[in-house]
């Protein structure tokens, strides 16, 4: 995605569920422009039970937190949401954000997220390299002002994976499972109040 993000005026779209794309595909077809839109595969839990009041550019708040957020991308952020839960268990209040628009990115919410948590974690099924993460750590660094928090990017690492096997393997192998995005964070958060 990351050539994708250097295309001049080109919308990036990555839906979170059937709901989503369905509101991303009316939101789509009023641009004026070239968009991409990244589609998971068939069957994604269902995030939204009702359709979500998507604008594009703006994230989606899934799940309310006070502690950390999690800025999930499309079919992560239903395993960001099983994550939250597991905080919880834990003690740890997580907001959830579906950031279903890779670009153009949120300023506002990022300004909110990155300034009111301990740690901000994104959450998606692509490269650390190039991805949202990437994105938000950019965007970030150009405004140190406006971040105070722990920034984590769970994603997978740029290597040749000389095997295959199936999604669900995949993202155990990757650290992309609800308990292992829990763990990440929550590790996190524990460091952030040590500091």
């Amino acid at each position: 995605m990351a050539f994708l993000r250097a295309l001049p005026n080109l919308t990036v779209v990555c839906p979170a569920d059937a709901a989503e794309v369905r509101a991303a595909l009316a939101a789509i077809l009023k641009i004026d422009g070239p968009v991409y839109l990244r589609l998971g595969k068939k069957g994604e839990p269902v995030v939204h039970q009702e359709p979500p009041a998507l604008v594009i550019g703006r994230g989606l708040t899934v799940r309310e937190g006070n502690d950390v957020c999690l800025l999930g991308l499309g079919n992560m952020v239903a395993p960001s949401l099983e994550a939250a839960a597991l905080l919880q268990a834990r003690g740890v209040s997580a907001k959830v954000v579906s950031m279903h628009t890779v670009k153009p990115l949120d300023d506002e919410l990022l300004g909110d997220v990155l300034n009111r948590f301990a740690v901000v974690a994104v959450v998606e099924e692509h490269s650390r390299i190039g991805g949202l993460g990437s994105a938000v750590a950019e965007w970030a660094a150009a405004q140190p002002s406006r971040t105070k928090a722990r920034l984590l990017s769970l994603g997978t690492p740029d290597l040749f994976l000389p095997e295959s096997g199936s999604q669900k393997y995949l993202r155990k192998r990757f650290g992309l499972t609800p308990d292992a995005i829990a763990d990440a964070v929550a590790c996190s958060y524990q460091a952030e109040k040590k500091a």
